[in-house]
């Protein structure tokens, strides 16, 4: 199967050698339909078309990426990915809240929730528009 990488837009041809349509946007999977969210299995193909690992060897690394985010954070430390953001384990205090339809108070119980902090990089990069930039006119 031949595809092309979506910022350089060489081809690459994959090991089965079936078809499928290719999309240069940056959020369609390939099959012209809108892409949600980027999943394990993209990861996986992202490696194989551009560093040339096996898909076995593709699907392990990205596995062994996640296990090791997951078991930090279940161990309480932060994971910090430079120039992308940060991971960290929070404890919330028992509250509690009140059920809208009902009116009546809910015991919500202490939990670990993992919160995220994007870097500036990130989030420079994701305020600023795709185009070129725009001038401001002053009247």
């Amino acid at each position: 199967m031949e595809t092309r990488d979506r910022r350089s837009g060489t081809a690459g041809t994959h090991f089965n050698g079936s078809e499928r349509p290719v999309s240069f946007s940056p959020s369609s999977n390939g099959d012209g339909i809108c892409r949600t969210a980027l999943t394990k299995e993209e990861l996986q193909n992202l490696l194989f078309d551009r560093i040339g690992l096996s898909k076995r060897e593709c699907r392990e690394v990205v596995n062994a990426i996640f296990e090791e985010m997951r078991a930090a954070l279940e161990a309480g430390e932060t994971v910090k990915l430079e120039g992308f953001g940060r991971f960290q384990p929070k404890e919330r205090p028992k509250r509690w809240a009140r059920n809208l339809r009902s009116g009546e108070r809910i015991a919500v119980s202490e939990r670990r929730v993992v919160t995220f902090q994007p870097s500036r990089k990130l989030t420079d990069s994701i305020e600023r528009p795709s185009g070129p930039p725009l001038k401001h006119r002053v009247s």
